[in-house]
């Protein structure tokens, strides 16, 4: 699937929301064109005029546009002129023209003239007087000098060479105040009709709904994929495949009830079944994070396995799970295989279950580090000496991404089987376990998506097999050493 493609399914599964938030959109501004009723914009005009280019007066009409438009002016502009709080005004200019417009939007004309008309005025007052104020002070200054120089020219001769230097001064002084005055008058804003005229502006339900439409639809995709990206969580085959290129072998839910679970478990041990896998066959069952799931599917298979008939093995290899659990205290399996030296014998660490062509292997007592123990060397050996005990061989494997050795499990593995827990698994993750294991050569069969949740359905099939194990300190655990206690959950 090509990623536009997977885009737009994951709008196709959220279409509802699509539908709903373009329904909310075009009502609301269907209501709100009703509710706002017809508006009129006065307008008023200034402009900027002088001996400069034309674009020179137009850039300087921008100039004053921005500022106007600007809060703090417009909140200083709205206190001067006393405008009621339902007035909206702004300020436009062409890029081209050195017009300014003022315009004044209000729910009736007398209002909007006027407040237009207001604001221009108030506007050019400001502008105007800042621009007095700041010429003031240079033209005060080059009076006083041309009144100090006209003073010295009174008391030289008329006609000598001191009296033309002041001379010369004095027309300069009065060069210097002319083009300040002239820059003054230039850059002032002048009045070109402080009532340019009233447009009105009416409720168009119609054109709204639409224009609410495709912005509902536009929000709608939007948000769709957000929620999509948030989520980001597999619920189904189809992500499964989008995702991670792989097949469903089985969805193994809790509603339903026992039977239905019971029935799901059983189809995916047919599926198993009917694998291209040669016998002995060894397979690994791991997860994406939280082995609870991988733990049910693994004891599952085993046991409906072992119930048609074919001698099975379920080796316990989630060794920091059972030791977590303190589920295999004191009791030899798996670790104490790995951690004992060559020439250990795997047998006697084995547990017959309550249906006899099924065998377990715990996970065993050993405190050693899980990662350190799994050699690729050692449980290979681990391996060969179980694929002598029965014709299929099940490993449940600890979750790929959390612990390292799981790994080394799955590349001994004939198959593995991919667990993820529906709605639970980020599908990141999952794409990281899946890379994790191809990285070692594992082959996948497929993904199992169950549900997880705080209690476990046991089976009246699987209480039956767990009832039947040989109890601690029991003459069948005796003559056959260490035991684990079998769970078969559906």
């Amino acid at each position: 699937m090509s990623p536009l493609q997977a885009q737009l399914d994951r709008i196709r599964r959220r279409r509802w929301l699509i539908v709903a938030v373009m329904v909310v959109a075009m009502v609301g501004t269907v209501v709100f064109s009703l509710l706002a009723g017809s508006s009129y914009t006065g307008r008023a005009a200034l402009s900027v005029t002088s001996d400069r280019t034309p674009e020179q007066d137009a850039s300087l009409a921008l100039g004053y546009v921005e500022y106007f438009n600007q809060d703090f002016a417009q909140d200083t502009l709205r206190e001067r002129t006393d405008l009621a709080g339902e007035v909206s005004f702004e300020a436009r200019s062409s890029a081209t023209s050195p017009i300014i417009y003022i315009e004044a939007t209000a729910p009736d004309v007398e209002q909007a003239t006027q407040a237009a008309g207001a604001l221009a005025a108030a506007f050019r007052d400001d502008i105007n007087q800042s621009i007095a104020q700041q010429s003031e002070r240079p033209i005060a200054d080059l009076r006083a000098e041309l009144e100090a120089a006209q003073a010295r020219l009174a008391e030289v001769p008329a006609n000598g060479q001191q009296s033309s230097l002041i001379s010369n001064e004095i027309g300069n002084i009065q060069s210097r105040i002319q083009q300040i005055q002239t820059e003054t008058f230039n850059n002032q804003l002048k009045d070109l009709s402080l009532n340019a005229g009233v447009t009105s502006q009416s409720p168009k339900p119609i054109q709204n709904a639409v224009l609410g439409l495709v912005g509902g639809l536009i929000l709608g995709v939007v948000l769709a994929l957000a929620l999509a990206t948030a989520e980001d969580r597999l619920t189904s085959p189809q992500q499964v495949r989008e995702r991670l290129n792989l097949d469903t072998l089985a969805r193994i839910k809790r509603a339903g009830g026992e039977e239905l679970r019971e029935q799901q478990l059983k189809s995916l041990a047919n599926v198993v079944s009917l694998s291209d896998m040669s016998r002995p066959a060894i397979l690994a069952v791991t997860s994406v994070r939280s082995a609870e799931l991988s733990s049910e599917v693994a004891e599952g298979l085993a046991y409906y396995r072992a119930q048609q008939g074919e001698r099975t093995l379920l080796i316990r290899a989630d060794l920091e799970s059972a030791r977590q659990r303190g589920a295999h205290s004191g009791r030899p399996g798996l670790g104490d295989f790995l951690a004992g030296g060559p020439g250990m014998r795997l047998q006697p660490l084995v547990v017959p279950s309550g249906l006899g062509r099924m065998l377990v292997l715990p996970a065993g007592s050993s405190r050693d580090d899980p990662y350190a123990l799994f050699g690729p060397e050692r449980f290979h050996d681990a391996i060969q000496q179980a694929s002598h005990l029965a014709d299929l061989i099940v490993i449940d494997a600890p979750a790929i991404v959390d612990a390292a050795e799981a790994q080394v499990i799955c590349a001994s593995a004939d198959r593995t089987i991919l667990v993820v827990a529906e709605g639970m698994t980020r599908a990141s993750d999952a794409v990281e376990a899946r890379e994790r294991l191809e990285r070692v050569h594992a082959e996948i069969l497929g993904v199992v998506i169950g549900q997880s949740g705080a209690d476990r359905t046991e089976s009246s099939a699987a209480r039956s097999a767990a009832a039947s194990i040989p109890s601690a300190g029991s003459a069948g655990s005796a003559s056959n050493g260490a035991y684990d206690e079998i769970d078969i959950r559906a």
